[in-house]
């Protein structure tokens, strides 16, 4: 297990009570070949005479990043490779870290105990490393700003041998599940103000963007993973960390997650969190141009039921919510992982359609049972409704933008970020408890007029409509019949035009 500890110190922030908050553009440096296409590899320590620190070139990208502030729950390491801790109690102070004795004598144990609090199924922490970065003039470890994965899979099994002495012991660990996992805390009293961590969810990594890299020590070779760009990643911050909030992130795990993926069915995801540091934390600004429309006839109301209608294999509310997120997705994945304006277009009028009924069908019909069905219901809903006011206002933006506005994918990728949050909120906690309490029968009555209620209801979002009792219906009911007349003049998929 390796520890980093980081201290932010900058004069460029003069109001010590400024912590900035909430979504975020940020230029990262991602992997880029070596010219010679040769093996790539770094220099730890000064490299010798005629050879590079480092062979591989780098690619600058400016993507957006979403804050988990306050949904740092719906994260876990075993499905995104992070997960945010917080009111980790310590005795640890400023000094302990100037200290190479004192980290070891109070930290470590604290890390080694927290672990196997946090961690199912640890049974043996071994602390083999750490690193503290500072932000400051003459540090000797600054943050890094490279996007990277700290180990493969083979330099994971190398570090077991490493630090575990006894060949008997390595081996038997070898054959069971074994993970490195870096522990990332804030050295200061104060949030953290600049330079946070980016980290990326292993869900949104794909194979083909890891590089093994060659990490040249003195006396060995280790590996470490470049990470090449792709539109698809998912990249997240933690906002203002204090100093007992911890974020686990997970470097190789032996043991293959099987995940299903947003819409692509079952696929191997990366057991691992691509890192970086942001070194440049500006706010993202969205254009909203006025809408056109064009005359492109798209395909029936009862075509665009069925296609959004829920399997029989869903029934139950749980599922349906499921495989409605699993399709709002796939539409978002679709526009990302296009370069046709004209394909975009289409996916983003389908996405918009079916996002926006999906949330106006969820507080007609599933916020009320929440209410009739668990104690805490009010509140449960107020905080929903809070979460799709956010969407709702980030789907505006995005459904009034051009495919070709410079502006379109970062939009749609913090659109993508707080729908997930939201959704997995959702999924996790919600929908389980209210599941907990119907029978089968009510959870597929419940399911049934949710897609009778999405018929009716607005097919664009309409942030300033009001979304609570005894106003919501009316005013929804009212926006919808331009929605639907407007709908007949977009651009659509394909595969939907089978009226």
């Amino acid at each position: 297990m390796t520890t980093t500890t980081t201290e932010n110190i900058t004069g460029t922030i003069q109001d010590r009570t400024y912590i900035p908050r909430g979504s975020a553009t940020a230029d990262l440096v991602f992997y880029a070949p070596p010219p010679d296409n040769s093996a790539p590899y770094n220099y730890v320590e000064p490299q010798p005479p005629g050879q590079l620190q480092r062979n591989y070139l780098q690619n600058e990208q400016k993507v957006t990043i979403t804050d988990i502030r306050n949904a740092e729950s719906t994260f876990s390491l075993d499905k995104d490779a992070f997960q945010a801790l917080q009111q980790i109690p310590t005795s640890t102070t400023y000094e302990t870290f100037d200290s190479e004795t004192s980290i070891r004598e109070i930290y470590y144990p604290e890390v080694e105990s927290l672990l196997l609090s946090k961690i199912p199924g640890a049974h043996k922490i071994v602390l083999f490393d750490h690193t503290i970065r500072r932000q400051k003039d003459g540090a000797p470890r600054q943050p890094v700003t490279r996007v990277h994965v700290d180990q493969t899979r083979r330099a994971a099994a190398d570090r077991v041998r490493l630090h575990i002495p006894d060949p008997e012991e390595s081996e038997k660990l070898l054959k069971g599940r074994y993970r490195i996992v870096n522990v990332w805390r804030s050295l200061t009293d104060e949030p953290v103000q600049s330079a946070p961590l980016a980290f990326a969810s292993a869900t949104s990594v794909q194979p083909d963007d890891l590089v093994p890299v060659q990490h040249r020590y003195p006396n060995r070779v280790g590996e470490t993973l470049g990470v090449k760009f792709n539109e698809g990643q998912r990249w997240y911050y933690w906002s203002g960390m204090t100093p007992d909030e911890r974020l686990l992130l997970k470097c190789s795990d032996s043991e293959v997650v099987l995940d299903s993926g947003a819409g692509i069915g079952d696929r191997l995801i990366i057991p691992k969190s691509p890192m970086s540091t942001i070194s440049d934390h500006q706010k993202t600004t969205s254009k909203t141009p006025a809408p056109t429309i064009k005359g492109s006839v798209g395909p029936s109301l009862r075509t665009f039921t069925e296609a959004a209608s829920t399997p029989e294999t869903h029934s139950r509310i749980l599922p349906a919510i499921k495989h409605d997120h699993q399709e709002l997705k796939s539409h978002s994945h679709k526009i990302l992982n296009s370069t046709n304006p004209d394909e975009q277009t289409r996916f983003q009028n389908q996405l918009v359609w079916e996002l926006a009924r999906h949330m106006v069908g969820e507080e007609l019909v599933v916020y009320p049972a929440l209410i009739d069905s668990l104690k805490d219901g009010q509140q449960t809903v107020d905080r929903n409704r809070l979460e799709h006011q956010g969407v709702k206002t980030q789907l505006k933006m995005f459904q009034d933008l051009s495919s070709t506005d410079p502006q379109f994918v970062p939009t749609l990728k913090v659109l993508l970020g707080d729908f997930e949050i939201h959704a997995r909120h959702e999924e996790d906690v919600v929908l389980p408890m209210l599941e907990d309490v119907l029978s089968k029968d009510e959870s597929v009555a419940l399911t049934k007029s949710l897609d009778r209620t999405k018929i009716f209801v607005p097919s664009r979002s309409h942030p300033l409509v009001p979304n609570k009792p005894p106003f919501e219906t009316a005013a929804e009911l009212l926006a919808a019949p331009i929605d639907i007349l407007t709908d007949w003049f977009r651009k659509w998929p394909a595969e939907k035009n089978k009226a």
